[in-house]
């Protein structure tokens, strides 16, 4: 999905939402219209690679702000 598309979707105020932690991650810090407080449920993808080195700096901060 190319961005536009993904703003106009986080902007309706899903519930859930899918994606890899730094996608999910730009949306948090770009996109005003995604509303991350009405989360209910998140699934960040590349769950294999979560705790890596690659990814575990912006799963923390996801967790931080979340909090």
């Amino acid at each position: 999905m190319d961005v536009k598309s993904q703003i106009k979707a986080l902007s309706v105020g899903p519930h859930i939402v899918v994606g890899t932690p730094g996608k999910v991650l730009y949306h948090m810090q770009n996109t005003k219209a995604f509303l991350y407080t009405n989360i209910r449920c998140l699934v960040m993808d590349e769950a294999d690679k979560l705790l890596g080195d690659d990814f575990a700096g912006q799963v923390d901060r996801i967790v931080e702000s979340l909090q």
